[in-house]
């Protein structure tokens, strides 16, 4: 992950391949999991449309957003979903909110604004940016913030409406999207024949039989094949992998735990990914970027609770009609 982050840092165009790749990858694996998934559907085709859309936009901007901002904003950003939860929720929904939901997202997006301004004030990041570049960055954040909540809006009544099917959604939301890669095709090839042209990586087992201390046997050790992959090609696989497994993972808890457990580990994952980022790619932990990590997930754990608390009273409400 952070070969790809320093390398979509200075060609833009990586995060079109990256995005191609995790869609091929998810929706393969599906298909090769779970081949009826092409003909037993549970949930109208057409309801999938909008959500390929909408879903491959908000994929394709993420991974553009890493040429702007790092990988600590971006984190921040994202776990900053509440806010454009309510506001869509608001805006198209016509869902009410108490005011110590909205006091909570007002401390989220203030941790959002302090993790912003550690990004631009920072000397020690490895790549130097410009308060344009941060501000188009956030920009691009924000938009595809907009855009998820827009798209949780619809596959939240889409499952109120034919049930939860979480296998179904994670392949076509996948599947369905190729296509629309069609325009980037020799962007892409360009960006994974820069990859193939990276340094080598060699695979051996011969360090392995050397720890197991049975290298005194060089009949054995000398008909061993040696591997070698370029750096790049396998930072990329790595991604794909690990990103298959959060995404399958979040749908498949999403649909067997409350939404209170399900925000909880996401926001343990995100911070588990931010001190990560501190660590791996040479991100200063700065006081504005401390401040950040508190006000979002504290802000984020508050509205969680909130929510719960308000859905309970309503539950309790229904029963007594």
């Amino acid at each position: 992950m952070s070969w790809l982050w320093s390398r979509s840092s200075r060609r833009p165009g990586l995060g079109t391949l990256i995005t191609f790749a995790q869609f091929v990858f998810v929706s393969v694996t599906c298909l090769l999991l779970r081949p009826s998934l092409l003909t037993d559907r549970a949930i109208p085709l057409s309801r999938w449309i909008l959500a390929v859309a909408l879903f491959f936009t908000v994929s394709l901007l993420n991974n553009m957003a890493f040429t702007y901002v790092s990988v600590p904003v971006h984190v921040l950003f994202r776990s900053g979903g509440t806010v454009v939860t309510m506001l869509t929720g608001w805006l198209f929904a016509g869902k009410r909110y108490t005011v110590r939901q909205v006091l909570a997202v007002v401390i989220l997006s203030a941790g959002v604004v302090a993790s912003t301004l550690s990004d631009t004030s920072s000397s020690s990041s490895k790549t130097h940016r410009t308060l344009l570049e941060v501000v188009l960055g956030v920009a691009i954040l924000v938009t595809a913030q907009i855009l998820s909540g827009l798209m949780g809006l619809h596959l939240e009544k889409t499952y109120q409406m034919h049930g939860s099917h979480w296998r179904e959604g994670l392949f076509y939301t996948h599947f369905l999207a190729l296509p629309l890669f069609i325009p980037f095709a020799s962007q892409i090839r360009q960006q994974f024949a820069d990859l193939s042209a990276s340094p080598p990586l060699t695979f051996s087992f011969v360090p392995l039989l050397n720890h197991m201390e049975v290298t005194s046997y060089p009949a054995i050790t000398s008909k061993l094949p040696t591997y070698t992959l370029p750096s790049g090609v396998f930072a990329l696989f790595a991604n794909i992998l690990t990103q298959y497994l959060c995404v399958r993972g979040v749908n498949k808890l999403g649909a067997s735990v409350s939404a209170l457990t399900l925000t909880i580990v996401l926001s343990l994952r995100k911070f588990v990914s931010l001190a990560l980022s501190v660590w791996l790619f040479g991100n200063e932990a700065t006081a504005e970027l401390v401040i950040g990590v508190v006000l979002v997930l504290g802000g984020a754990a508050w509205y969680t609770y909130e929510s719960s608390k308000v859905a309970q009273v309503k539950k309790k409400a229904e029963k007594t009609e």
